[in-house]
């Protein structure tokens, strides 16, 4: 279970990349903490906490919002 899930039960998480996604966004974008903080509390390198960002935006991007956090998208 994602931080973002654990602390607002009835939000959503992305189901199209995982909980791992949810919590660079929510640490990084909600939080606001530096990426040096993001990769702390997620336990992942600086470079991977960024990574995980641009994989997680570039789906949002790509596929649209709604469809990212059903799952929809990569099996079509």
């Amino acid at each position: 279970m994602s931080v973002l899930e654990q602390r607002h039960p009835d939000w959503y998480s992305i189901a199209l990349l995982g909980s791992a996604y949810v919590d660079v966004l929510f640490w990084r974008y909600c939080a606001g903490e530096s990426w040096d903080g993001v990769a702390r509390e997620c336990g992942m390198s600086e470079k991977a906490a960024r990574r995980y960002a641009d994989v997680a935006i570039d789906a949002a991007d790509t596929y649209g919002i709604a469809r990212t956090m059903d799952g929809d998208g990569m099996a079509e």
